[in-house]
């Protein structure tokens, strides 16, 4: 599809029954994995970096060991256990820009006091 537009990308995105997130390096945050969350499409992960932090396995999507196709199929099965409702409220309630600037200000703010 290339590139799409915010609008299109939550679409289609949310059209989803899961999102499969395969890196093979440690990813510092994983913001694919939250925009799916947000579009209320569960993730199931590698158990690396970012969205090992993110992902609450059971809740939201699951985590595998890193490489392990089979038992990420496995849930692949069983991802309609998962709640669509829950990752949009993890999004809303972890991922928000008033959240995400709060978090920023609160570093800062930090960084500030230890160099005063």
């Amino acid at each position: 599809m290339g590139f799409v537009s915010t609008n299109e990308l939550q679409k289609e995105l949310g059209k989803c029954r899961v999102l499969l997130n395969t890196p093979k390096w440690n990813e510092a945050y994983g913001n694919v994995v939250v925009e799916a969350l947000a579009c209320g499409v569960p993730v199931i992960a590698y158990r690396r970096g970012g969205p090992s932090e993110i992902i609450q396995h059971g809740l939201t999507g699951y985590l595998v060991d890193p490489d392990d196709k089979k038992n990420m199929l496995s849930y692949v099965e069983i991802i309609k256990k998962i709640k669509r409702k829950n990752c949009r409220e993890w999004a809303e309630k972890n991922a928000s820009v008033d959240i995400f600037a709060n978090k920023v200000v609160n570093w800062l703010n930090k960084v500030i006091m230890e160099y005063k």
